[in-house]
C-alpha cells in the first residue's frame, strides 16, 4: 500500500471519528452526525475497493 493510500484511509477514520465524537459530546444532532459517518464509511469502502482492484 503507499502512503498516499494509507493516508486517506486514516483521513476517512478521522472524520468517522469525529463524527461519532461529536454526537456522544452532544454537539451536533445525530442525524447531523450519522449523514457525516456515512459519508466517511462510504469513502472509507471506496479506497479500500479500489486497493482491491490495484
Amino acid at each position: 500500500m503507499r502512503q498516499d493510500e494509507v493516508a486517506e484511509i486514516a483521513e476517512d477514520l478521522e472524520e468517522l471519528r469525529d463524527a461519532l465524537c461529536d454526537v456522544a459530546e452532544g454537539e451536533t444532532m445525530p442525524a447531523d452526525a450519522a449523514m457525516r459517518g456515512h459519508a466517511a464509511l462510504d469513502l472509507l469502502i471506496n479506497h479500500l475497493e479500489n486497493l482491491a482492484d490495484d
